[in-house]
């Protein structure tokens, strides 16, 4: 149902995410209170084949969030690119393994003081891409700091918003890439994503505004447009 909501709302790619063991990533993070959280993640890994599947046959990429190096090889085989959360955004090994295997490496950069942290990770791998994030669920619009892509670091934005135009504005500071959540209308209020995720409605006005943004923003090439002909 998710995957399919994308294909309608218009989306390029799914991303789901996924742990084997809740109770590894907990100790991992030290968030023994995130336990139930990371439960919700620990689907089994027999639903890759058909989620993977489903999504081509909608038009879309799928793509998986994985947080335990043990987890890379097994989703390895059904994803298009990578995705790492800012959380292990310094982890070297699987940083070095997403890259290994050629495919674009998405990697958040929430929680960092300056950009002078963050440059080695593109600049040492060659396949990872910088997403400028901010780490809170969900981001003041006040706190977002869009402004940051305008110096070409950042690949585009993983989106904690709750606004409507924050991914066109994205689009207009540079993004080529834009990542945010969304859900179901009957998702339990109780989810941890709830609060962050956008109802299927403001999730279809998301990516329209998306849309509208990258028309207007068109190829960047000074011409005279075929509406300025009758005047011209």
């Amino acid at each position: 149902r998710l995957i399919d909501l994308c294909a309608d709302i218009g989306c390029d790619a799914v991303k789901t995410q996924w742990v084997s063991s809740p109770e590894a990533l907990a100790a991992r993070r030290k968030a023994p209170d995130s336990l139930a959280a990371y439960r919700l993640l620990a689907f089994p890994r027999t639903w890759f084949p058909e989620l993977t599947t489903h999504s081509a046959r909608r038009g879309l990429e799928f793509m998986a969030t994985v947080y335990l190096l043990a987890d890379i090889p097994v989703v390895a085989p059904y994803v298009t690119r990578w995705k790492l959360s800012s959380f292990e955004q310094e982890d070297e090994a699987m940083l070095d393994a997403m890259n290994a295997d050629g495919r674009p490496v998405y990697v958040s950069t929430g929680m960092v003081e300056d950009d002078e942290q963050i440059v080695w990770r593109a600049g040492s791998h060659e396949h990872v891409e910088l997403l400028h994030c901010v780490s809170a669920y969900p981001v003041p619009i006040s706190e977002i700091n869009l402004a940051v892509l305008h110096s070409g670091l950042y690949a585009g934005l993983s989106d904690h918003t709750r606004h409507p135009l924050t991914g066109a504005v994205a689009v207009g500071a540079g993004a080529g890439v834009v990542e945010f959540h969304l859900r179901l209308e009957d998702t339990d209020p109780g989810n941890a994503d709830y609060a962050v995720a956008r109802t299927p409605e403001e999730a279809r006005e998301y990516v329209k505004l998306i849309r509208v943004a990258e028309t207007m923003l068109g190829s960047g090439d000074r011409r005279v447009m075929p509406c300025e002909e009758p005047m011209l």
